[in-house]
């Protein structure tokens, strides 16, 4: 019988071939192609998200009176650009403030480059520095220095730091303006927090289990076993 069989099968026989059960395609323990598909659109969306977890920490700088520069959107209470040779720069009044957009929360490092207007001689004048609670005094002298502050979380506001600049005014001789400091540059560092590598683990571990999820339901899984599955997996990445 067994050679019969082969027989048939080598010659193609109609009769045999009708009674020898092929597993139907739909039925193959495969990804459908939407899942297939649907898979990889997480998988990248996944990537793109951790990638962008390891970015370096934001980083700004205006040249204050550059042309192109924008630089009057960060500033308010502050005169008309001046310029020495290559250098500008722009007067503050006595109640001037800063504003730079601050990004993600974590501290974050103020640069400034400024001086004071011509005072009394070897004298500084004293400027007082506040981004909400934080309170930072300086003393600005003629020359022009670079200042680089460290500002905690506290200091941000609705993703931006603001910096209010109070201090006494000097009017030159021949000039009928109240000047304060004249800045130069101003820019931003952030600096990451140390919670970066939480949040990669808890990305990276809620877009699998959403990834695993959704191939079981695009290939047919519904109701209670559905949510065994995700509950399963829950358990699983928590123990990780």
């Amino acid at each position: 019988m067994p050679l019969v069989d082969t027989v048939f099968i080598m010659h193609n026989h109609p009769t045999l071939l009708r009674n020898i059960a092929f597993p139907s395609l739909g039925r193959l323990a495969v990804p459908k192609t939407r899942a297939v598909v649907s898979g990889l659109f997480l998988f990248t969306i996944a990537v793109v998200l951790f990638w962008a977890t390891l970015l370096p920490a934001q980083a700004m700088s205006v040249d204050v009176g550059t042309d192109g520069s924008r630089d009057v959107g960060y500033l308010d209470g502050h005169y008309t650009r001046e310029w020495v040779d290559s250098r500008t720069y722009r007067w503050l009044s006595g109640d001037a403030q800063i504003r730079l957009p601050g990004g993600r929360s974590g501290n974050t490092i103020f640069i400034g480059e400024w001086h004071s207007a011509p005072g009394p001689p070897g004298g500084a004048l004293p400027v007082m520095l506040r981004a909400n609670e934080i309170e930072v005094a300086l003393a600005v002298p003629e020359a022009e220095r670079t200042y680089r502050i460290l500002f905690p979380p506290a200091a941000l506001s609705g993703g931006e730091l603001r910096i209010a600049l109070s201090s006494s005014t000097i009017v030159p001789p021949g000039d009928s303006r109240a000047l304060s400091i004249a800045v130069d540059r101003i820019g931003i560092k952030q600096i990451a927090g140390e919670y970066n590598a939480a949040f990669q683990l808890i990305l990276a571990e809620t877009l699998l289990l959403g990834a695993m999820v959704s191939l079981f339901w695009l290939n047919g899984l519904r109701g209670p076993a559905l949510l065994a599955i995700g509950i399963g997996g829950v358990a699983l990445l928590s123990g990780l």
